[in-house]
Order: structure tokens, then C-alpha cells, then sequence
């Protein structure tokens, strides 16, 4: 029986080598994706909280306000400017 040569047999490099690799990439990575991960999560967390908490009768009346405010204002530069000029009245 034939042995496979021993000098196409760079299976056990390559696979040390990957995972040296992403053993770095873990260790070097792990503070930026658990920040990602932190903020996604308290992101998803409040609408949660937003959408099971608040009464049925505000989402129908945000949602009624949404509507005229979407027939009235027809053109977007006549939103665009209500918006400014309410942030200034603020």
C-alpha cells in the first residue's frame, strides 16, 4: 500500500495557522464586537419596551397624527421646514 507523501501533508500548519489567527482576531476584536453586541442589544431592548408598554390608544393616536401629518404635508420641503421651525420653537 502507498503512503501519501509526507510533503503534501500541510493539513496540520494550515489548520494551526487558522486558528492562531482567529484566536487573535478574538482576543484583539472581542471589546469592539461586545460593544456592538452591548449597543444592538439596549437598541432592541427599548423599542421592546416601547411597543409592550405603551397603551393601545397612544400607538393609534401616533399613528393618527402620522397620517394627517402625511396628507397635509404632501410636499417634503413643507415637512422638512415644519420640522426645522419646530425644533427652533422648542
Amino acid at each position: 500500500m502507498q503512503e501519501f507523501p509526507d510533503i503534501l501533508n500541510f493539513g496540520e500548519k494550515l489548520s494551526e495557522s487558522i486558528d492562531s489567527f482567529f484566536k487573535w482576531f478574538r482576543n484583539t476584536f472581542s471589546s469592539f464586537f461586545d460593544f456592538i453586541k452591548n449597543l444592538l442589544d439596549g437598541s432592541l431592548n427599548l423599542i421592546d419596551n416601547i411597543f409592550n408598554h405603551t397603551p393601545w390608544w397612544i400607538i393609534v393616536i401616533m399613528v393618527i397624527i402620522y397620517l394627517i401629518f402625511k396628507f397635509i404635508f404632501k410636499n417634503k420641503d413643507k415637512l422638512k421646514w415644519l420640522i426645522i421651525s419646530s425644533i427652533f420653537i422648542l
